[in-house]
């Protein structure tokens, strides 16, 4: 479970479409991962496949890249990271599961927030 707090930001290094499964890899320069550690990228679950060095990597199905945004990314996107809560974490709990897409229409943002506009159809 997943606190909705963006805890940092980190460069996709590259996003391999063409293994199976698909294999995502990103830059995250600190070392609390561990092998099948659940983080969330761009709000999507996923299961730590590997760490080298500095570099997580992700497996991702088809059916992940269809229904997120993740099949989008390049290689040096940015994506926010979300560590899943702890017991000692106290925050607001957010429990979902992502099964569909909507369009993004549109996004204002101010020196403190942002406001995004998204539609169902």
């Amino acid at each position: 479970m997943f606190s909705g707090i963006i805890e940092k930001t980190c460069n996709v290094k590259k996003l391999d479409l063409s293994s199976n499964p698909i294999r995502l890899y990103i830059d995250y320069n600190k070392h609390q991962l561990s092998l099948g550690d659940s983080v969330a990228v761009n709000g999507t679950c996923l299961t730590v496949s590997s760490i080298e060095n500095h570099i997580v990597m992700f497996e991702l199905s088809s059916e992940t890249i269809e229904k997120t945004n993740l099949g989008l990314l390049t290689n040096k996107s940015m994506v926010n990271i979300e560590l899943p809560l702890t017991l000692s974490m106290p925050a607001l709990i957010i429990s979902f599961a992502t099964d569909s897409s909507v369009p993004f229409k549109n996004s204002l943002d101010s020196l403190e927030n942002s406001i995004f506009t998204i539609g169902f159809s």
